[in-house]
């Protein structure tokens, strides 16, 4: 969920200057050389870079502030009678912008800038997927979002490979501890012989149904 963008409304200060230079100065939410953030603008056809903390230049197009490998394009967004939209089919760009924010206010208040997408897929040799693990890690936690393995591939031990890859994985990457969410329907003992405990549960959920929410200290040092 981090090393997204940083967007230039997210960050802690945009002033604009009065006269007709359209110049802004932009204070980082990151302003210290161990916690690099470069606005990247375009500015007569040609791309400049500016560096750390406080600076000032012409924008006549802002293509991308970066905050990582993590890569998009967000426009620079003015306040002008905002309404409230439903939309629950909009395109990923959008659904990005929203989740953007939130993981910029995750970066400035933890300084833990770095996030990675998990996906680990079980694919048959023509090709077919037959499951996978899909998550993401932050902050030195694996948060385990989506785990199957199609029926025809049940009982030989994969989903709990898919785990171990992923946890070896995060471990890699410097995770302490793991996280998911599963149903009294799915897999709460599966998990469990992996070591998962329980550490809340949400009651009819849905009715005549348990959500269990459960976590593990991650250690290959054994």
């Amino acid at each position: 969920m981090c090393n997204r963008l940083l967007m230039a409304a997210e960050w802690e200060h945009v002033e604009q200057i009065t006269g007709n230079t359209n110049e802004v100065e932009v204070w980082s939410l990151f302003d210290q050389p161990s916690k690099p953030v470069k606005a990247e603008m375009k500015v007569g056809g040609d791309k400049k870079l500016h560096g750390f903390g406080k600076c000032s230049f012409k924008v006549v197009e802002m293509s991308s502030i970066v905050a990582g490998p993590r890569c998009s394009v967000f426009p620079l967004i003015v306040m002008s009678n905002p309404t409230v939209v439903f939309d629950p089919y909009a395109a990923a760009d959008l659904s990005d912008i929203v989740q953007t924010i939130v993981d910029n206010h995750n970066v400035a208040i933890t300084g833990q800038a770095e996030w990675y997408p998990v996906a680990f897929f079980l694919r048959a040799e023509n090709g077919e997927i037959l499951g996978g693990l899909l998550g993401d890690i932050w902050a030195a936690w694996l948060h385990v979002r989506t785990l199957a393995v199609a029926a025809p591939a049940r009982g030989h031990g994969f989903g709990r490979e898919l785990m171990r890859r992923a946890e070896l994985y995060a471990v890699e990457r410097g995770c302490t501890d793991a996280f998911l969410d599963t149903f009294s329907f799915q897999a709460k003992p599966f998990y469990e012989k992996l070591g998962y405990r329980v550490f809340g549960m949400l009651e009819n959920h849905p009715v005549g149904h348990q959500h269990y929410f459960m976590t593990k200290k991650l250690d290959f040092s054994k």
